[in-house]
């Protein structure tokens, strides 16, 4: 039940090997070296799409252990990151340094479309650069369904999250949050978060840790540093949808709680 990767080429197997159907469910795959992916451009760990989706379902022990330099171009494409899509997991023990990605929707440098599975014990350093058109974080892109623990972005001064959701002038929703874009509904909780990362949205719901924090979910010991712009809103209620923590809390009768959570650094919002 248990699989090893060695360096970059077992790192690619394992990605084809998900990405051709392979989920990976009540297995483990044990990362046993640092890897340097040489700013090579990398194929996220599984996807979604209107034919099917093929997820990452197992459990993946980075062992403290390090990938590096990590690059991927894919503007048009969705479920951007390291892993792409997974579901039901875990992910844990990972270091990320260095990462310059872009996608469409759902990107993040760790996990584009993290859904259900839970991430624990994962550090991204260096430099960071992440963009896209929506549902965009430094950590995670779109819906969180699953605990967050120990999840802690400590970039090198530059380094931004630029989500641009102006489309042949028409503006989207934004989604766009220093550790995540998009914290969906539930009763799942975000312990030990930290980001220093600075975040530009253009539209709206653009905030410091997420972009959205949905009814339900708890946000436990959060410290946010970096700063949170919104560019272009269109009118006065998109500019106000802007946090140190969240861009907006979605209660719908159910409570969204923080504790212990603490935002320094500045909100600039503008509006056209």
């Amino acid at each position: 039940g248990e699989y090893v990767v060695l360096n970059k080429a077992g790192l690619e197997s394992l990605a084809a090997s998900v990405n051709e159907g392979t989920t990976y469910q009540k297995k483990t795959v044990l990362l046993m070296n640092d890897i340097d992916l040489n700013n090579e451009d990398w194929t996220p760990i599984g996807y979604t799409s209107k034919a099917g989706s093929r997820p990452f379902s197992g459990t993946f022990d980075g062992q403290n252990h390090t990938i590096s330099n990590l690059s991927i171009n894919r503007p048009t494409k969705n479920d951007i990151g390291l892993f792409g899509y997974t579901t039901n997991g875990l992910v844990k023990n990972l270091n990320v340094k260095n990462a310059d990605i872009e996608g469409y929707l759902n990107v993040g440098v760790v996990a584009g479309t993290p859904y259900t599975s839970k991430y624990e014990n994962i550090t991204v350093t260096g430099d960071v650069q992440v963009k896209g058109m929506s549902y965009v974080g430094g950590v995670f892109g779109k819906n969180v369904y699953a605990n967050l623990t120990n999840i802690k972005l400590e970039a090198n001064a530059g380094s931004q999250v630029f989500v641009n959701s102006v489309e042949e002038g028409k503006a989207y929703r934004t989604y766009a949050g220093g550790i995540a874009g998009f914290v969906a509904e539930g009763n799942h909780v975000l312990t030990n978060i930290s980001s220093n990362i600075d975040v530009y949205g253009t539209t709206c719901d653009v905030g410091g840790l997420t972009g959205i924090a949905h009814e339900g979910t708890s946000y436990v010991n959060c410290t946010i540093t970096g700063n949170v712009y919104i560019t272009h809103g269109t009118e006065l209620s998109d500019a106000e949808e802007i946090g140190g923590l969240a861009g907006v809390w979605m209660q719908n009768g159910r409570d969204v709680t923080f504790t212990n959570c603490t935002f320094t650094g500045k909100l600039s919002a503008k509006y056209f």
